[in-house]
């Protein structure tokens, strides 16, 4: 739950520090009927404040944002108050929703990489990649907002949401996925070479000058129950190589039409 409001007070009544903590924490009534007020700690308060109000028009109008909530309180007169509840449902509102979609797909981000498996998942961390490239370029500007109070509280909202943390947590995955995918592709491309030379020697020893002749049509099939133990070598040699090689093909031909629908 999220919850955006103005509470407007008496002209001249006092603002306390409980006051404004009670509107950041969404404290309501005790059973009693009482105001309810989830510390008892005034350093604990104190402190709280510190890094939740923005106080630039105290001491008759604050700011409180917390995770859950982003209230504005003030007990100036009612044209100004009017004006503040302009702002507050204005560019404010839209500056609580940038940043809640903000956290809402960082958070989404970093759900999809705890459940994705590095050796099997393939396809699906080069997405995650795209995925957090392209929010990272389109969508997670420093700067939204003009004015100076407006880039003020919109910075407040970001640091309070937890936006800057989430963000580098996963830019820092963004850089382990990409020296991952490195190590892995470069590792993948040794391992195809190596045995793309094996066959090639082999094939070029065996294949080529003892079984290649008998493989023209019409293929010899009785010739074969005579091999000897290389010249069988060399056909399997010979016929693994072919369906490797036509299996490399297939796979890099659906890899790039899959590659070509996703950038459509």
């Amino acid at each position: 739950m999220y919850v955006q409001g103005l509470i407007s007070f008496a002209d001249g009544a006092a603002l306390t520090p409980e006051v404004l903590y009670r509107a950041s924490r969404i404290d309501g009534m005790n059973p009693e009927g009482r105001p309810y007020i989830s510390s008892t700690n005034m350093d604990y308060i104190r402190r709280y404040l510190d890094t939740h109000v923005y106080d630039r028009w105290g001491p008759n109008t604050y700011y409180v944002v917390e995770e859950m909530s982003f209230f504005c309180l003030t007990n100036e007169e009612p044209q100004i108050t009017v004006s503040l509840a302009n702002h507050m449902y204005g560019e404010y509102y839209y500056g609580s929703l940038i940043n809640l979609f903000y956290k809402i797909v960082l958070l989404k981000l970093s759900n999809r990489y705890s459940h994705v498996q590095l050796d099997q998942n393939q396809e699906e961390i080069e997405e995650l990649i795209r995925s957090i490239t392209t929010f990272s370029a389109k969508y997670y500007f420093l700067e939204v907002v003009s004015q100076s109070q407006g880039k003020e509280i919109f910075i407040q909202l970001r640091n309070n949401l937890g936006s800057d943390e989430l963000f580098s947590e996963v830019k820092k995955t963004l850089s382990d996925l990409y020296k991952y995918q490195e190590n892995f592709t470069t590792k993948r491309s040794n391992y195809l070479l190596l045995i793309l030379t094996i066959y090639t020697v082999i094939s070029g020893i065996y294949g080529m000058n003892q079984v290649i002749e008998d493989l023209k049509a019409p293929i010899q099939w009785g010739k074969m129950l005579s091999y000897s133990v290389f010249e069988y070598l060399a056909l399997l040699v010979t016929v693994t190589g072919i369906a490797i090689a036509l299996g490399l093909g297939i796979t890099t031909l659906v890899r790039l039409i899959k590659e070509l629908r996703k950038r459509r």
